[in-house]
């Protein structure tokens, strides 16, 4: 009973981290990990759609929380959580981990896009040129270990309006009303837009609402 609340508090201090492990086995859609001492369990709720992992297989993932059940204990896991981006995120550029640049929020729609607001921490850094990386390499490897997920690098601001303009990048805006009372933006777009279907378009104001925390309407 001792050594098994040691595992469990060993896990229970590694919740909101990442963690490796090997796939063991598919048990009613969920993969079972061998994370060493423990098992962890992946829901298919849980998994970026469409990836798929096989038996030996080495797989990442987001220790959603660690449970005691009477077979042992067992690490809930989690790729489509948006903290499993801000993780993966983190890993690949050292200027997060070493405090030049902070991820100030995350929206995501795990396997297809995501927004990641940067804020620099230090003077004169730019925080999307420094976490794209020379050439976007930094972001193509995050995309990599997401099968492929679009993430959108955005400049936070204290700014509201600002704030908004850069989330829903790549759509132009041309007016922001901001109504604090209803928490909501009004959003104008431009004439003159990229090319995208209604979709897409939908898609970039939904994750630019969850990540500015902001009900934004689109008016024509």
């Amino acid at each position: 009973m001792h050594a098994k609340s040691q595992v469990f508090e060993k896990f229970k201090n590694l919740e909101g981290a990442l963690v490796a492990g090997i796939v063991r086995e598919q048990v009613q859609g969920a993969l079972h990990v061998d994370l060493g001492e423990v098992t962890g369990v992946l829901p298919e709720a849980e998994a970026i759609p469409g990836e798929r992992f096989q038996p030996g297989e080495r797989i990442d993932a987001y220790l959603v929380e660690a449970v005691v059940t009477p077979a042992g204990v067992t690490a809930r896991l989690s790729r489509a959580a948006p903290m499993f981006l801000v993780r993966v995120f983190e890993n690949a550029v050292p200027e997060i981990r070493e405090g030049a640049v902070a991820i100030q929020a995350v929206a995501r729609e795990a396997g297809s896009r995501a927004k990641l607001a940067l804020r620099a921490l230090v003077p004169g850094l730019d925080p999307i040129e420094t976490c794209a990386g020379v050439g976007g390499a930094q972001v193509r490897r995050v995309t990599e270990q997401l099968h492929g997920e679009t993430v959108d690098l955005v400049r936070f601001s204290e700014d509201i309006e600002a704030f908004a303009r850069e989330a829903l990048l790549p759509l132009r805006v041309r007016t922001v009303s901001v109504d604090h009372e209803a928490h909501a933006l009004r959003v104008k777009l431009a004439l003159l837009q990229r090319p995208m279907s209604h979709a897409q378009r939908s898609q970039h104001v939904r994750l630019a609402c969850s990540l500015t925390g902001w009900n934004i309407e689109l008016q024509s």
